[in-house]
């Protein structure tokens, strides 16, 4: 049957963080804390890179002109060591987005079948729900965000606030009170503290879209239906001879419940009789077979087989007892024979 969101009762409800890594397995997980470790050393290389070059500027004012080259090494080999750091991460920081594949794939396995078996008609199946399993930053959302945080947020803030800081705490010895390094420091902190903050909206509601999408996805996976090929619970018999009987049938698409396409439909169709439905297109000929085969179950009325109703019958072995040609195209690439079993 056709996947409806009002269905699947998925508005309104949550989905938890730590939920977007169900599918999850070990090496995914050992994978993210590596590259959420990576990115966090990626975004520590700018501030390092900024203090470094405060000690080169020092080097130059605080050494003798003749020892001046032998300091200025020594503090730019520490530019080197850093950025053999940086190189070192740099593949690791990628880790936490691949992790995201082997999940929806694992996802799209499992799920998929078993959500096409309980929803037998291809055309009537919303695939709309579950395309979303093939998003492969969905487990990763937040993760994936560390490294552009990091990168983008903070570092700008050193080249707008550092100039302010540095008039204050060189400003001529007269013109300054005993308080005011305590207050640059304030300003400059507070100042790291807005700027980093105001992207961080952006982020947040990726984040929250993420887990809406999960909420609907979950709610798919966590669904159980009513008519499912799956379970063996059901009644078999021993042998059918085929008595089929409709009584007192009405039915409505659940994707077009404003259609009803019967009302009191009450044919009997015995054993070894031949039928021929006829009417024009969109009169319910093939709505009949549907209901027979228990594709649907109707909005009231009742389908028998040999006197038994079908929603008792255990649903795999009530089809295995049936032979359905369709009219699609697809039907002349193979024989006739094979369609039938």
């Amino acid at each position: 049957m056709a996947l409806l969101l009002s269905d699947l009762g998925s508005e309104g409800q949550k989905v938890k963080f730590h939920k977007l890594f169900t599918f999850a397995d070990r090496l995914d997980v050992v994978l993210m804390i590596v590259g959420t470790l990576s990115a966090i050393a990626n975004g520590l290389s700018q501030p390092l890179m900024t203090l470094i070059f405060g000690q080169l500027i020092n080097s130059f004012g605080a050494s003798d002109r003749s020892n001046i080259v032998k300091e200025v090494s020594k503090v730019a080999l520490n530019f080197v060591y850093l950025a053999v750091c940086v190189r070192a991460r740099a593949p690791k920081t990628g880790m936490s987005p691949k992790t995201g594949m082997p999940s929806p794939t694992s996802v799209h396995d499992d799920e998929f079948e078993q959500n096409i078996e309980r929803n037998v008609k291809p055309e009537e199946v919303s695939f709309k729900r579950l395309a979303y399993l093939n998003k492969p930053e969905l487990p990763v959302l937040f993760l994936g965000t560390v490294a552009a945080v990091i990168h983008g947020v903070i570092f700008p803030v050193f080249g707008l606030l550092l100039s302010k800081a540095i008039n204050m705490f060189y400003e001529p010895p007269k013109e300054i009170r005993k308080d005011s390094k305590f207050w640059a420091v304030l300003y400059l902190g507070l100042g790291f503290v807005t700027f980093a903050a105001l992207p961080l909206q952006y982020y947040l509601f990726g984040i929250a879209g993420g887990k809406d999408s999960a909420a609907s996805i979950f709610a798919i996976l966590d669904r159980k239906p009513k008519i499912d090929s799956s379970r063996d619970e059901g009644l078999t018999l021993p042998h059918v001879k085929g008595n089929i009987e409709i009584e007192h049938v009405s039915f409505k698409y659940p994707m077009r419940p404003h259609v009803q396409i019967f009302r009191d439909l009450s044919p009997s169709i015995p054993s070894g009789k031949t039928v021929a439905l006829v009417g024009e297109s969109g009169s319910g000929k093939s709505t009949v077979i549907s209901l027979i085969e228990r594709f649907y179950d109707p909005d009231s009325g009742h389908v028998y087989l040999d006197s038994v109703e079908i929603s008792k019958f255990k649903l795999n072995w009530l089809r295995q007892q049936m032979g359905l040609i369709t009219d699609g195209a697809y039907a002349s690439l193979v024989a006739l024979h094979m369609s039938a079993t």
